[in-house]
């Protein structure tokens, strides 16, 4: 699997180009300034987060999780998986998932691991053939990557 680069080094990089302080991006997505230094030293945005500033931004929610346009695709071309846009509720429930486990699990994994493991699971979630992953395969995957 290619190394997918930093999700949460994407938001940063991204707002400084918007030349926003943590404070403007926090009001202007709804979340506390701790929230926004949080997500740039390494917690993964939810989805609702997720889909304001790449709203605001003017860039995709692909781009800024998994570093890629379309799953992969061109800019505006359908991916592997056919879908032509990140699913955010799909994303939203692998990432509190793995959030969840985590936490369970008394572990934590460093921000471009856990960024490289929610990929992987979303690419899982949106294979129309492959299986669902579930809680148990979120857990054994989490234990693998620990």
């Amino acid at each position: 699997m290619e190394k997918l680069p930093d999700a949460c080094q994407r938001v940063r990089e991204t707002r400084e180009k918007m030349g926003w302080s943590q404070a403007e991006l926090a009001e202007r997505t709804g979340v506390s300034r701790d929230t926004v230094g949080r997500i740039e030293r390494g917690q993964l945005p939810d989805a609702v987060f997720l889909g304001s500033f790449s709203e605001l931004a003017g860039v995709s929610c692909d781009w800024l999780v998994l570093g890629r346009e379309s799953r992969g695709g061109p800019p505006g071309e359908p991916g592997a998986h056919g879908r032509e846009e990140l699913d955010e509720a799909v994303l939203a429930g692998v990432i509190e998932g793995v959030e969840e486990e985590l936490l369970e699990l008394g572990a934590s994994l460093e921000p471009k691991k856990k960024a490289e493991l929610v990929a992987l699971l979303y690419e899982m979630m949106g294979s129309e053939e492959g299986p669902q992953p579930g809680r148990s395969r979120i857990t054994k995957m989490i234990k693998l990557a620990i």
